[in-house]
């Protein structure tokens, strides 16, 4: 729920669009401070790939940006 509440940059649309994002050569990383532990500071979206994208859509359509985790040979966050 917080990544669909602060994701500033590309607006997460649902809970199918955060499963999409967060599919099995997608990665999210957060930093939580000790002090607040249910709330995250920040956090970084990364796709795993086999090529650069020349454009975000690429990287947010699940089928054009699908490849299995252990064939990507880059990493764009």
């Amino acid at each position: 729920e917080k990544l669909i509440e602060y994701e500033a940059v590309h607006e997460i649309r649902s809970w199918s669009d955060l499963h999409g994002r967060l599919d099995s050569n997608r990665l999210c990383f957060a930093f939580f401070h000790n002090k607040m532990p249910s709330e995250p500071l920040i956090f970084v979206e990364v796709a795993l790939v086999n090529k650069l994208s020349s454009n975000i859509q690429e990287l947010l359509n699940k089928e054009d940006a699908k490849v299995e985790p252990e064939q990507a040979s880059m990493a764009i966050f």
